[in-house]
């Protein structure tokens, strides 16, 4: 068994180097996959780090989005997600079209998103945050000015300190901050 791991490695690296190509994995994959992989981090660093390969073809061994925004950041590399069923709950809970109508709904509004979204969500998102600086962002917004965000977001933004007129809202239900004079359509 060993010798058949060995010489599906050596194919792969082999594959590698044909095709120019590195592979990327997010900390979740499979211990095997991240032993092959050039790379291995969390969603947002690998993207951020195809932009420094040399590689003409990023493979992303990860969910949907990752492969996304790591085209969104390299248009010029190939970039493919092997695992075609792979996808992510959290992105999945918002579906760009009751995302669009949403926000076609609440016209004048920063629309605030989370970076494991589509690419579709992410075209229509003013800011893009992550986890460490979604409040950052959100608390730094004008204090006149609405804003809103993708229920992926929620976590992230109601729990800041922000002032009434910041209310996050999704698709399916709402939860906007106390005394927030945004509400849902």
């Amino acid at each position: 068994m060993e010798k058949d791991r060995e010489a599906l490695i050596a194919d792969i690296r082999r594959l590698k180097q044909e095709r120019d190509a590195a592979i990327m994995a997010h900390y979740y994959t499979d211990g095997d996959i991240q032993d092959i992989a050039d790379v291995v981090g969390d969603s947002l660093a690998l993207a951020r780090k195809a932009r420094t390969l040399p590689n003409k073809v990023i493979v992303i061994c990860g969910v949907h989005f990752m492969g996304e925004t790591a085209k969104i950041l390299c248009p010029d590399k190939t970039v493919l997600v092997p695992d075609t069923e792979a996808g992510c709950s959290l992105a999945d809970s918002c579906p760009a079209d009751e995302f669009e109508a949403f926000v076609k709904a609440h016209p004048g509004h920063t629309v605030v998103s989370y970076v494991n979204t589509s690419a579709a969500v992410k075209a229509l998102t003013d800011v893009v945050v992550t986890s460490s600086n979604a409040r950052q962002i959100v608390e730094a917004l004008p204090p006149m000015r609405k804003s809103y965000s993708d229920p992926t977001a929620t976590s992230a933004t109601t729990s800041t300190a922000r002032p009434a007129e910041t209310c996050c809202s999704g698709t399916a239900r709402a939860m906007c901050m106390s005394n927030s004079p945004c509400r849902p359509s």
